[in-house]
């Protein structure tokens, strides 16, 4: 199919708090980045999301699934489940959203998660990482290894251009031994052979309006939420 911007992402406002611009970037991408994901495949009958490193606060917010749930009924969906799995999560059973959607938590590490209860879950057709600052932290590593060893369909936001290029460098990384990974020219060629980009780092359409203050911003460096966004998988 041809690619799709993610653009038509739509929202039901009355589900939203009027003045909370970061609910609706996180509702408005996440349908944004499902359909462009999915503008390169068939939508299935289930819609499986894999939420990777998801925080009680906001991914864990089952209601914040809603409009993402909503958006696929409209492709023709019939079910969508979606599984927020992060260390700062508890473990709960799926829980019913919207009309067709179930949430459910887990608890752990993503790669932890897949080697355990996970293993029994179906692949996802989208996994998506909310500001997950690859870049900064090599503990991500083992997660995205295993994203990518399962070929899944992944997209990656950032609050900073900036960061959404060191998050897209941490991917290559990711594909190289530990010997290697910290080279960040293997780390760049890696990212450019053996990834299929759905689309590189870019501007979100859906990002917040609002700027985000950070007391250790480098100068010129301006946060946003959902700020950038970048769509991959395996090749």
């Amino acid at each position: 199919m041809a690619e799709s911007d993610g653009d038509d992402a739509m929202v039901d406002e009355s589900a939203l708090a009027p003045n909370d611009a970061g609910r609706r970037s996180f509702a408005s991408t996440a349908i944004g980045a499902v359909e462009r994901v999915m503008s390169f495949a068939v939508w299935p009958q289930e819609l499986v999301v894999h939420v990777v490193g998801g925080e009680p606060g906001r991914e864990g917010d089952d209601d914040a699934w809603a409009p993402l749930v909503a958006s696929a009924a409209r492709r023709g969906v019939g079910a969508v489940r979606i599984i927020v799995v992060g260390p700062g999560m508890a473990d709960r059973p799926a829980a019913r959203v919207g009309g067709g959607g179930v949430v459910a938590h887990a608890s752990g590490f993503y790669d932890e998660w897949l080697a355990g209860p996970g293993a029994r879950e179906a692949p996802p057709d989208v996994a998506l990482l909310f500001h997950p600052g690859l870049w900064g932290y090599a503990t991500w590593r083992a997660s995205l290894r295993a994203l990518l060893a399962r070929g899944s369909p992944t997209v990656v936001t950032s609050y900073t251009p900036q960061e959404a290029e060191l998050d897209a460098l941490a991917v290559g990384a990711a594909l190289l031994g530990e010997a290697d990974a910290d080279d960040d020219d293997k780390a760049a060629a890696a990212a450019e052979s053996r990834l299929r980009w759905f689309w590189r780092p870019e501007a979100n359409p859906h990002a917040s309006p609002v700027v985000r203050p950070t007391a250790t911003a480098p100068p010129g460096h301006v946060y946003r939420e959902n700020h950038c966004w970048f769509g991959f998988r395996r090749s």
